[in-house]
């Protein structure tokens, strides 16, 4: 947890207490409250002195503040103490205390605790907002927040709303995307690339786009990977355009307008880019024109399934691309002695096929 991050109340878990203070349970719960309260007459709290079934001493403490309490602040004063904003009502926080409910734990022995004043925990919605900026200011996308409390849920247009205009501030005007254009008959494993993704990156940084014409956009949470799966050009060219640009603006989804934080996109389709591009722009192509698009892609991924029955993958810069029919020439003909030529220029072989755009 960040240094700056403050709450007007907190849970702590001390651990071997008499390790750092001496005396009784009841003498070390109640020098540990004293330190927090003393010549602080807007300070409140209670520490419960525990034993857990395998023997090891702590202390469950509450300790809260009428005026925000900086997690640096806590940690300097209980350095050895795990910290966390309370999340809980004011039943929740007395349940926490006294080890009832859901924080009960089997074996655990509740010896001594120590009161001062009256402790409150979370007060309902305005807390609830609090902690949700806090939570904003730490990082987490709206979805890790939601996950916090499901009573967050009912806050989730909100939440995303002041999610996206705290990355805007800290986007910068354009970012560099790179972008990856999967092409290959059905069956030959391009939609398996997602799989590779999330077991390599993980599931929270790649956001899955397939829904192009009902709000595919509408649950992304600035996840940094793009993975665009069935692509035949189902959305709008200029829309297109500004998903793989990088420039800092928004995107049209449902709820609340969504502001594009990828740095990476997968494309997915049975179709090569030209022969989307004829399928997206059929007039004004002097204006709209396919150089945008090939601009935009970095790599083309050329997917099959060789002799043997394995799924293979050649890729290739999109700047050497010419057409579909010379990916899948020189892909399908990696192993034998190919004549040398320029990748640029088109193989005797294959003249005539190009598509014409």
């Amino acid at each position: 947890m960040e240094s700056k991050a403050s709450s007007k109340s907190w849970f702590c878990v001390f651990n071997n207490p008499q390790e750092v203070y001496s005396g009784e349970p009841d003498v070390i719960a109640e020098q540990v409250l004293e330190e927090w309260v003393k010549d602080h007459p807007t300070r409140t709290g209670a520490v419960a002195y525990c034993v857990s079934a395998d023997g090891l001493h702590h202390l469950h403490m509450v300790l809260e503040d009428t005026n925000k309490a900086r997690f640096s602040a806590l940690k300097k004063a209980y350095p050895k103490a795990h910290l966390e904003p309370t999340m809980g009502n004011k039943q929740q926080a007395e349940d926490y205390i006294q080890k009832r409910g859901k924080y009960q734990e089997k074996g655990e022995k509740v010896l001594y605790i120590a009161r001062y004043g009256t402790i409150k925990g979370n007060q309902g919605a305005r807390r609830d907002f609090d902690i949700i900026e806090q939570l904003i200011e730490e990082g987490m996308t709206p979805n890790q927040i939601m996950e916090q409390s499901f009573a967050y849920r009912r806050y989730e247009k909100m939440i995303r709303q002041a999610y996206f205009w705290h990355r805007y501030k800290e986007t910068p005007p354009i970012r560099p995307i790179k972008v990856y254009w999967h092409v290959g008959d059905s069956g030959t494993g391009k939609s398996y690339t997602y799989i590779k993704l999330v077991e390599e990156k993980g599931e929270e940084a790649v956001y899955m786009y397939s829904d192009f014409e009902n709000g595919g956009l509408d649950n992304y949470c600035g996840e940094p990977i793009l993975f665009m799966d069935e692509f035949r050009g189902q959305i709008r060219f200029s829309t297109l355009m500004k998903v793989l640009q990088g420039y800092k603006q928004a995107l049209h989804a449902r709820y609340t307008n969504t502001l594009p934080l990828w740095t990476e996109v997968h494309i997915t389709s049975v179709l090569p880019p030209e022969r989307v591009y004829q399928a997206m722009v059929r007039e004004d192509r002097d204006l709209d024109t396919a150089q945008q698009l090939f601009r935009r892609i970095n790599f083309i991924v050329y997917h099959y399934i060789d002799e043997d029955g394995k799924y293979q993958e050649f890729e290739l810069p999109m700047e050497k691309y010419t057409d579909y029919y010379y990916l899948r020439y020189i892909a399908e003909n990696q192993e034998n002695d190919l004549p040398e030529f320029d990748l640029l220029s088109e193989p005797e072989e294959l003249k005539g096929e190009q598509v014409k755009l």
